[in-house]
């Protein structure tokens, strides 16, 4: 599952490997889902879900959209997201690689839906904020 721009809109849809090249297209199953969502997918009952599964197993290469058309957005929508709590420095080798010393309590921190970006959106730093990114 993806979420793509595609002619001013954006859409959920499933993607697939593309038999004319090495890259991907997409296939677009707003006809199904009534929402962008990706959470909205994994709340569908069995009786949709067998319905996509059917659709993507036709054939598919004369109704799908190419990669070049659209634009890849982040896997959940960043507007629809309160607050995402977060659990860090909960793997020991997590721990041992940034040299920090393991916590005997869970680290417990937020992120807000507007960190959510895109794999080709630009990655704003605020330098008022702070100095550092982390890739994470």
């Amino acid at each position: 599952l993806a979420r793509i721009e595609h002619e001013g809109k954006q859409k959920l849809v499933a993607q697939l490997k593309d038999t004319n090249n090495s890259d991907y297209c997409y296939y677009d199953l707003s006809s199904i889902v009534s929402s962008n969502n990706i959470v909205d997918y994994f709340m569908l009952d069995e009786e949709k879900k067998e319905q996509i599964r059917n659709k993507l197993n036709q054939d598919t290469t004369t109704i799908t959209i190419p990669s070049d058309e659209c634009r890849l957005l982040s896997p959940i929508d960043g507007s629809v997201v309160g607050k995402l709590l977060c659990i860090g420095m909960n793997y020991v080798d997590h721990c041992t690689e940034q040299n920090f010393p393991i916590p005997q309590e869970p680290m417990v921190f937020s992120k807000f839906g507007s960190c959510i970006i895109g794999p080709d959106d630009p990655i704003v730093c605020d330098k008022g904020l702070t100095e550092k990114l982390d890739y994470e």
